[in-house]
């Protein structure tokens, strides 16, 4: 009897693991099946700048032309300094591939393509580094976790360029760095390696600039190898050239413009203090972008952009995890290779958050431009889910009931409650928008999801072309919806819909067009009055007239000259 029981022990392991393969293979099938379920909708930041690709007509460096505000009559051109040029070359690089095979393609296929491809790489590479990183027995869970979680499959119904394209090819770098690291640091291809890894690295930059914050990372990580004497001093010295040699060069070239978002832009702020210690582990299952639409309107923002309301949360959890953690030793796999995987493994991965996250404070607190926002940690917090998720789990089975309970209420906390919201997202807009994304789709096949639901996207813009002309100007809500109006001179009121009565009304425009100033508003807008402090907002134009629009009888179009 005594003798079988680990037979039994290892048969029942083995179901459970099975349980979590079968989960891992269903996410993976209702992922794939999002990517093509209903045509893209567009982030702003992306939006902004396939608009300006739009109205720019090849003019290099990128800029975005638009009217004037404090001259309606004039158009301004604005250059694009926050975004890499991969916002649009790499959707573009998809394009002109697609065509060359007899593909063609419109804009909302294209983006369907480049997230899928994206996300299948993305996919690969950070499964190939959670079976490095985790025993077999967590593999199937954390890397379920990992999959439910919204940002795994987010950009299927809102594409956002370069946050999308960090998430995906970052665990390439991270793998590279991590044989770099481990390699036989007496044999000739460790040099080779740690040569390529430093290379590699400062590229980051190329597909979103925050990313270039990995370069200061993975240098903290390495710094902390040569300490501990688990990499030589060949290996060092040659990530240490060949990382700055091409950090050098993408600075040399001005691929990073000068009004970048680390641009200061607000007064010095002290609360990132309390924000940083704690942002990583709402970043690991996006437990933070959660958290933040539920304490939008309930907590008090902490930075200076309106923003990190849910940061309060931060330093309480961070502290609450540090004293579970701190008197209950990791238990180490069964499985030599794998624990020997981790131990090498842990300065790379908190080496690389630490300076990482010391290097966003130090932008944070001195009033740049960068949000308080989780996702920029996002792909760094990701890398140390086979750290924090099977502590937690080990802690669970501690003799301290209070250290106990609380390992308990923090794994539900960071899996369970970030799974179940990504789950019921995926299935939300997959199934369900999925049923009414035609009728917001325009002719392009991008989706707005501003619009009426039993509207029609195609001939509300295909209205709006016919009834202006290039004297008159259009008012938009969001960068997206100028796309299919690229033709026309286009005023872009940014998140108009999200902002509040008082914060319209002290907008100050000037000056009048040649023809007619179009504003379509929801009728929301005009309902709670912001429609009026719109309007009030362009001081010298005064004769409005109001119409209905049949095509979205959720819209008003106001008429002003």
């Amino acid at each position: 009897m005594t003798a079988e029981q680990p037979v039994t022990a290892t048969s029942q392991s083995e179901q459970v693991g099975k349980v979590g393969w079968f989960a891992v293979v269903l996410i993976l099938g209702i992922s794939a099946y999002a990517a093509f379920a209903q045509r893209p909708a567009i982030a702003t930041d992306v939006g902004t700048y396939l608009l300006a690709n739009a109205t720019s007509r090849g003019i290099k460096p990128t800029v975005l032309t638009s009217v004037d505000p404090q001259d309606l009559s004039q158009n301004r051109r604005s250059p694009i300094t926050w975004w890499p040029e991969s916002y649009g070359a790499i959707p573009e690089l998809v394009n002109k591939s697609t065509a060359a095979i007899g593909l063609n393609l419109d804009s909302g296929q294209v983006i369907q393509w480049t997230t899928f491809i994206g996300w299948g790489l993305g996919i690969f590479f950070w499964f190939w580094f959670f079976r490095l990183a985790c025993s077999p027995t967590a593999l199937p869970w954390i890397f379920l976790c990992f999959l439910s979680a919204r940002y795994s499959h987010a950009n299927f119904y809102l594409y956002d360029g370069g946050e999308f394209f960090y998430w995906s090819l970052f665990p390439a770098i991270l793998l590279l760095n991590y044989k770099a690291a481990i390699s036989d640091q007496t044999k000739r291809v460790s040099i080779y390696l740690a040569a390529g890894a430093g290379a590699m690295t400062p590229m980051l930059v190329l597909l979103k600039y925050s990313a270039g914050l990995s370069s200061v990372g993975f240098g903290v990580a390495w710094l902390w190898l040569i300490y501990t004497r688990r990499v030589s001093k060949r290996a060092f010295i040659n990530w240490c050239i060949n990382a700055g040699t091409m950090a050098g060069f993408i600075l040399w070239l001005g691929i990073i413009p000068e009004g970048n978002p680390t641009q200061v832009d607000s007064p010095i702020q002290w609360t990132p203090l309390l924000w940083i210690p704690g942002a990583w582990l709402f970043a690991m299952t996006d437990l933070g972008t959660l958290l933040n639409k539920l304490t939008l309107d309930l907590l008090p923002s902490m930075g200076n952009h309106h923003d990190g309301s849910e940061g309060w949360l931060f330093l309480p959890v961070a502290l609450l995890v540090w004293w579970v953690l701190k008197n209950h030793p990791t238990q180490s796999p069964k499985d030599e290779t794998v624990t020997s995987n981790i131990e090498r493994t842990k300065p790379l991965l908190i080496g690389h958050l630490l300076g990482f996250s010391l290097v966003l404070l130090v932008f944070l607190v001195r009033g740049s431009a960068i949000h308080m926002d989780t996702r920029f940690l996002r792909p760094a917090a990701i890398a140390v889910l086979p750290l924090i998720l099977p502590a937690l789990w080990n802690a669970c089975a501690t003799s301290h009931l209070q250290r106990r309970v609380a390992g308990l209420f923090l794994l539900a906390t960071f899996t369970l409650i970030p799974s179940l919201y990504g789950i019921a997202a995926l299935g939300d807009k997959t199934f369900i928008r999925a049923q009414y994304a035609e009728q917001l789709t325009d002719s392009d096949g991008l989706r707005h999801d501003l619009l009426s639901r039993t509207g029609d996207a195609v001939a509300f813009f295909d209205q709006l072309n016919k009834q202006t002309t290039s004297e008159d100007v259009i008012y938009i809500l969001e960068p997206t919806m100028g796309i299919p109006l690229k033709e026309r001179r286009l005023f872009m009121e940014e998140h108009a819909h999200l902002r509040t009565k008082e914060v319209l009304a002290s907008r100050n425009y000037r000056g009048t067009p040649a023809g007619t100033l179009y504003l379509p508003l929801p009728k929301q807008l005009v309902e709670d009055g912001r429609a009026e402090a719109i309007k009030n907002s362009f001081r010298d134009i005064t004769d409005w007239t109001e119409s209905t629009i049949d095509n979205q009888p959720d819209w008003i179009l106001l008429s002003g000259r």
